[in-house]
């Protein structure tokens, strides 16, 4: 007896719905789109902070000018 309904080789294979083969679809872990997404999101956060330092010494440097 399969443990779920997708362990059994009938739930695997493809079904034809108006002569197409249509196949059923994956289970999706979130964990994977997270480790994705996770570079991406570094990534921001790296260019984020080094655009803040630049402005910063951009401004500092305009300040000392002016006296």
């Amino acid at each position: 007896m399969p443990k779920s309904h997708t362990d059994d080789a009938t739930a695997a294979a493809p079904h034809i719905v108006n002569g197409l083969t249509v196949h059923p679809r994956k289970k999706v872990n979130p964990w994977q789109f997270g480790l994705l997404l996770l570079p991406n999101f570094a990534a921001l956060l790296l260019l984020a902070g080094l655009g803040m330092h630049r402005m910063l010494r951009y401004r500092d440097t305009q300040g000392k000018k002016e006296s």
